[in-house]
């Protein structure tokens, strides 16, 4: 099944944004999916495979190897018997668990806490990733049961965020006492599904859209690192949301929001592009961007849309915009050139890669749409944006 890529949404003139990517990890608890979700960061990249609710295995971190240690320092183990472990763990690391239990060196009661800490170290590290991608693939699971965990996958979520101890990571959610939330979507599900704490249950309930986390403190006498750790918690499990300021900031939010939706279309594109012509693909993007004409060209013009992170060409992309919004363009300016340039490369790769190729990117930017819960809010955006990618799938299978 094509993949699911999930953006993040930031922009330089301080917009509000959630815990990274990760707010599509408990809908597909709620979903109950089973596959693989890949977190891919700048350095590295975790894979999380689940089943029906259930985080059963996670990779990416060489926790092993420090645990290997720690054995062989509390039972003497020689070098050369540690030595024997770290390469059974390298060559065959499925049998890692039974050989330890079989030896002595770990109960079974050990090596299932191990393979729980285990998740839950793979699990911060993931949502602590910046401007990570985030993907998920529908698949059957093939874990060996010695290496599974069969973990409740929002228990291990909640139980990785209460013990995460990062206050800049809080921030971006709470970035102070000023800071005012709404009820999310979920809260009417909240009691049945999620396992709140007393004192995050007590929190959740002084929501109300006109509280600021300041006052919050004050009724609850948390203080506002501990209340913030608590918000950034409800905030990733999508039950509140913050308030946004009115008018411009507010439209700025929805322009930023609609530009990342389109960069991660490129994204897609041109990964599926670089996956078969490599570097060919610089000579398409030119070509294509050659084409736009009038607003549509200023828009895009002397922005490297492949050598920049997406949230500083997201901010030179909206201020090109609010400058043509200042000359007198339509807000449909936005939405109508990246349409042309998402038109022009698909058009490109029908060309280039052929019809099979080109309707598997199509699908795979339709199941993007799927998944990304905070435009299920804007049913117009996602209706839009869905059936410009549909007809856009009916015309290259004409």
């Amino acid at each position: 099944m094509a993949g699911c890529s999930i953006f993040t949404i930031m922009n330089a003139r301080s917009i509000s944004r959630k815990l990274g990517p990760f707010s599509l990890l408990p809908d597909l608890y709620y979903e109950q999916k089973t596959g693989v979700v890949t977190i891919k960061g700048d350095r590295r990249t975790i894979r999380i495979h689940l089943k029906n609710g259930l985080l059963v295995h996670a990779e990416g971190l060489d926790v092993d190897t420090l645990f290997l240690r720690k054995i062989a320092r509390g039972k003497g183990l020689t070098s050369d018997h540690l030595d024997e472990l770290m390469e059974l763990k390298k060559n065959d690391p499925h049998s890692l668990g039974k050989t330890l239990i079989e030896r002595r060196l770990i109960s079974p009661s050990g090596w299932n806490k191990f393979l729980h800490l285990r998740a839950r170290s793979h699990l911060a590290a993931a949502l602590q990733m910046d401007r990570a991608d985030l993907d998920f693939r529908e698949s059957s699971l093939r874990i060996p049961p010695e290496i599974s965990v069969n973990r409740d996958f929002l228990q291990l979520l909640l139980e990785t965020l209460r013990k995460m101890r990062n206050p800049a990571l809080f921030k971006k959610s709470v970035p102070g006492a000023h800071a005012c939330f709404n009820p999310g979507p979920k809260k009417r599900d909240a009691a049945t599904q999620v396992p709140l704490t007393p004192t995050e249950t007590r929190v959740f309930s002084l929501i109300d859209g006109r509280r600021t986390a300041g006052d919050i403190s004050s009724v609850t006498g948390l203080g506002l690192d501990e209340l913030s750790h608590i918000l950034c918690l409800l905030s990733f499990l999508d039950l509140i949301t913050p308030v946004q300021e009115e008018g411009e900031a507010k439209a700025g939010v929805a322009y930023i929001e609609i530009i990342n939706l389109y960069l991660d279309f490129y994204k897609i594109l041109e990964t599926n592009f670089v996956r078969e012509v490599g570097r060919e693909f610089e000579v398409i993007l030119a070509r294509c961007t050659e084409e736009l004409t009038g607003p549509s060209a200023k828009l895009f013009q002397g922005i490297d849309l492949r050598g920049e992170p997406q949230d500083k060409i997201a901010s030179k992309i909206y201020d090109r915009f609010s400058d043509l919004m200042t000359s007198g363009e339509s807000s449909l300016i936005l939405s109508t050139s990246f349409n042309k340039l998402v038109y022009l490369l698909i058009m490109r790769m029908k060309k280039t890669l052929g019809i099979g190729i080109t309707a598997d990117t199509l699908n795979e930017m339709l199941q993007m749409v799927s998944y990304v819960r905070k435009y299920r809010r804007d049913a117009e955006m996602i209706n839009y944006m869905r059936e410009n990618l549909e007809d856009y799938l009916r015309q290259i299978q004409s």
